[in-house]
């Protein structure tokens, strides 16, 4: 009976929208009140709670993942976002999570969207935290979506200003008591590093200087999220010692994705010959980078090998960690001696004092992979080697 509601609401607002769509000026007028009773019968289905809201909501859901599937336009069901966001606030206890779903589904605008979730995960319910938390992510993820491939600027603008207002969002459930909403929350984090990664990784346009806008004025446009991120720092490298592996790790790949975003940036400035100003994702890191040290002694292998990840990705920045680099060469695990090989390697001519002597070791590694890795760190390092045993 439920799958039947949906289908016939679905149908009615399909079939309301396209004869609307196609009617001439005089028979829209005609029809334009039986395409507003349309819309006022899912208005108070949504407030009537129970089974009609459930249907009206999934009706909802289906109806924004088929239109953008076809690549159409949101308007209609996005036109329901207030509705939603009354739901996810006060609508019915066992609704709510649903509500939130919905509302994230419909590409909402980011001032109905952030209030509501941001209600939501302050509440006392965890699985209403699970959603919000979600939720948060898949709107998030929907404004990236819906901006690739070509960033155009009012798309740039919507995904800095989608992702700026969601960050001080989740920082309310970094530390919430439930997992799963921590993981949801940090992954969010990780989600805006990878939007600014892609915003900053535009292709360098082969015009006239004169048409293109200089990168300072990018980066200024980029600044909201950076700002927002910074926000994240405290938070960011308290959880590097966190008793949980899982969120250590997810720190991990956050602070690795800002790692990609900064070198991303210094590439299109060095390219376009412009001085590059990265001092907030740089700061990040180089705070970051002594805890990132310490990880390099955790029991669990995995921690050990995504602290390398961040320290890799972080280059000269990394150099305070060389002690910690120099035991990990000579870690058990085969993994981690090679990701500190390639992390000592891309410190510069400075480490190699420190280093020679592990490296030339490991070019008699039996693993050949290692060999080669020892091999290239030596040659960056500006150190003679000899040849690795075939």
């Amino acid at each position: 009976m439920k799958r039947l509601l949906v289908f016939l609401f679905s149908l009615s607002l399909y079939l309301c929208s396209c004869v609307f769509a196609s009617l001439g000026a005089q028979s829209r007028q005609d029809n334009a009140t039986a395409h507003d009773a349309s819309i006022a019968s899912v208005r108070r289905n949504l407030r009537q709670g129970g089974t009609a809201a459930e249907c009206a909501m999934e009706m909802l859901g289906r109806m924004a993942e088929q239109a953008r599937a076809a690549g159409e336009s949101l308007a209609l069901v996005r036109s329901f976002a207030d509705d939603l966001a009354d739901l996810v606030i006060q609508g019915p206890p066992h609704l709510r999570g649903l509500a939130a779903h919905t509302l994230a589904q419909i590409g909402p605008p980011v001032r109905v969207a952030v209030p509501a979730l941001t209600a939501l995960l302050h509440s006392e319910e965890a699985e209403w935290r699970r959603a919000a938390a979600d939720s948060l992510a898949l709107v998030l993820q929907n404004e990236l979506n819906a901006a690739a491939p070509v960033f155009r600027p009012a798309s740039r603008r919507n995904l800095v200003l989608a992702a700026s207002a969601i960050l001080p969002a989740v920082r309310a459930g970094l530390d919430d008591r439930c997992s799963e909403v921590r993981h949801r929350c940090l992954e969010t984090i990780g989600l805006a590093c990878t939007i600014l990664t892609r915003l900053m990784d535009e292709p360098i346009s082969n015009d006239d200087a004169s048409a293109r806008r200089a990168l300072h004025v990018e980066y200024e446009e980029l600044r909201p999220l950076l700002s927002a991120l910074h926000e994240q720092g405290p938070a960011l490298e308290r959880f590097l010692h966190h008793d949980d592996p899982e969120t250590r790790i997810l720190t991990h790949k956050v602070l690795e994705e800002l790692g990609v975003a900064r070198n991303c940036w210094l590439r299109r400035c060095a390219a376009r010959q412009e001085a590059a100003d990265e001092k907030v994702l740089g700061a990040l890191l180089h705070e970051a980078v002594p805890r990132l040290a310490e990880e390099l002694m955790h029991p669990d292998v995995r921690v050990r090998r995504s602290a390398l990840d961040v320290l890799e990705m972080s280059g000269p920045l990394a150099m305070p960690a060389l002690p910690a680099l120099t035991r990990a060469l000579r870690d058990p695990d085969r993994f981690v001696r090679w990701s500190a090989v390639r992390t000592v390697g891309k410190l510069g001519p400075s480490a190699a004092p420190q280093t020679r002597a592990d490296l030339m070791r490991l070019l008699n590694d039996p693993d050949v992979d290692l060999r080669k890795a020892a091999a290239n760190a030596l040659e960056r390092l500006q150190l003679p080697k000899t040849e690795p045993r075939p």
